[in-house]
């Protein structure tokens, strides 16, 4: 009788962690695509695994980070959603398989030299097909950005949004989005 009783309270227990661990959830819709806090993260962990710089620690998603990151990845799949509205327009800036290759070995090396980013990747569970179709997205929306490179804000190794940019407000008053409720609000995934 005992020992049912145990197993009955350790299910209990045990489906009550479970149900406590945030596994992902939905924070972003831009022009019908749902984006998920995984994807979300994983899409950080290529782009500072690839623009990873020698002696600069990689930004990785956290509650101090959160809101930046959000909106800076909101404003880039913006320009992500340019490729669903106006596919033949800008085949252009679809990047080979050559790059994506390359980027991937990048990214996989970077992920090896920085626990912060190796740490983040083990977490989520991430698969190499998940970079490699997170590749794509960064190495179109920073083709697209290189070609307004005057008009964007750069560094020296990236492109970045510049949100008071004529051409932005354009995209941004155009293209659909929204945040999903809670989205503001940092959580960390865990894995299962």
């Amino acid at each position: 009788m005992q020992s049912i009783v145990l197993v009955i309270l350790s299910a209990i227990f045990w489906s009550g962690t479970v149900q406590a661990k945030l596994l992902n959830r939905n924070i972003l819709e831009v022009e019908r695509q749902v984006y998920t806090q995984r994807d979300f993260e994983i899409y950080v962990i290529a782009k500072e695994g690839l623009f990873l710089r020698k002696g600069v620690a990689p930004t990785i998603v956290n509650a101090e980070t959160w809101s930046s990151q959000l909106e800076t990845y909101k404003n880039e799949m913006l320009i992500n959603g340019l490729f669903n509205q106006e596919a033949q327009r800008l085949v252009s800036f679809l990047p080979n398989a050559d790059m994506v290759r390359k980027s991937s070995e990048i990214i996989f090396q970077s992920i090896k030299r920085s626990s912060l980013l190796s740490d983040r990747y083990r977490v989520l569970k991430v698969t190499e097909p998940e970079v490699k179709s997170q590749i794509v997205v960064l190495l179109k929306v920073q083709a697209y950005l290189k070609s307004k490179a005057n008009k964007v804000a750069q560094t020296d190794w990236l492109y970045r949004v510049d949100r008071d940019a004529l051409w932005f407000k354009r995209i941004q008053k155009g293209m659909p989005f929204r945040f999903f409720e809670g989205a503001n609000q940092h959580q960390r995934l865990s894995s299962l």
